[in-house]
């Protein structure tokens, strides 16, 4: 029953699932010809930016899913799961933009702008979401109003382009958008001529009392000391995936200042190690297994406990922090071999409990 009341959610989020990771599971091999992206990039639509915005979100799903190199996909299921479920078929979706206001008196103020490449087939749009709304009027257009503040309304400015908003928020971006004004977020994604498959921005100025707040109820442990000097020190997030091309994803971490972002580099590094000298303590242990197995996952995470801190260590110029890939990098690569490694003792655990159920249920 509960599978069946969220069925619209799940569906979608083996979209999500589906558009992400076998796109990196079947990408070409490093120096392959990799295919054009399906399409041309689509400027960001900044009107539905609003001055008060403080996280977005851009992701172009039909560039994703029609591109070449993404054949080996579910295309078929995941065209007619969006279309049965919530009545929009995904590959249809040139551009996704979810832009976020903090929260003031209640929650915070949420909207999802879809961009189709053609009009929209059906009226009923969203049955998890028409569920909760009415039928209202808004601009001299019929849409469907929200019933409580949780909820998000449903507008359709004209047949190829569909909100999801909060209600306030939604009359906010309706009544900016033939001259919307400016903002810190529209500023940095202006600068954006050329977006990514997907891109999220987090602003941290707005957010830094909240954050603080959150990062001071709760004693940190010694080995994270000094992470609650991280919203001082950051002004902004970024990151960019291409799932198309060359696989090239970064994290963009830009500071307050140059000395801000030497101290963020220097943290960084500290965590690192510190994360490198717990893991050799826990190989340490392993190593001392009578498992051949073991024993050799334990030489490989020694092996690769230096390159790992060298590739999860971004690099500084000026206020700006960034780690990058490219396809199928070193640090996928190693990312996934470590994991094995850390993963094998617990598999003998379980191995072992195993025997002791059997032992027991023999004796």
């Amino acid at each position: 029953m509960l599978l069946r009341r969220h069925r619209g959610a799940v569906a979608w989020l083996l979209v999500g699932l589906m558009i992400s990771t076998p796109a990196l599971t079947y990408a070409q091999p490093p120096g392959a010809a990799a295919p054009a992206a399906a399409g041309v990039p689509s400027a960001i639509d900044l009107g539905y930016v609003t001055p008060e915005t403080v996280a977005a979100v851009v992701l172009h799903p039909r560039r994703v899913l029609t591109a070449a190199e993404n054949e080996m996909l579910p295309i078929e299921v995941i065209s007619a799961a969006g279309v049965k479920e919530l009545g929009v078929d995904p590959l249809d979706i040139e551009q996704l933009l979810v832009v976020v206001e903090p929260p003031l008196e209640g929650p915070p103020q949420v909207a999802a702008v879809l961009r189709l490449a053609k009009p929209l087939a059906q009226e009923e749009v969203f049955a998890p979401l028409w569920q909760q709304t009415a039928e209202a009027e808004l601009n001299g257009k019929k849409y469907r109003q929200a019933q409580n503040p949780m909820a998000l309304s449903i507008f359709r400015p004209d047949d190829r382009t569909l909100i999801l908003a909060h209600d306030p928020l939604l009359r906010k971006l309706l009544g900016q958008h033939a001259q919307p004004p400016a903002g810190e977020m529209s500023q940095v994604l202006s600068r954006i001529s050329q977006p990514p498959d997907a891109l999220a921005v987090l602003l941290v100025g707005p957010l830094r009392p909240l954050m603080k707040g959150a990062l001071n109820q709760v004693p940190l442990p010694p080995p994270l000391a000094g992470v609650e000097q991280v919203p001082d020190l950051l002004n902004l997030v970024g990151v960019r995936v291409n799932l198309t091309g060359d696989m090239a994803m970064a994290l963009t971490l830009r500071a307050e200042s140059d000395q801000a972002a030497a101290q963020l580099d220097a943290l960084i590094g500290r965590l690192l190690e510190t994360a490198r000298q717990a893991m050799l303590t826990e190989v340490a242990k392993q190593g001392a297994s009578p498992d051949p197995v073991e024993q050799a996952a334990a030489r490989y995470a020694q092996r690769i406990s230096s390159r790992l801190l060298t590739a999860f260590r971004p690099q500084r110029n000026g206020s700006i922090l960034t780690l990058g890939t490219k396809g199928q990098g070193q640090m996928q690569v190693a990312t996934i071999g470590v994991l094995v490694a850390l993963l094998l003792p617990a598999i003998q655990a379980a191995r072992e409990a195993a025997r002791l159920t059997q032992s027991s249920n023999n004796l």
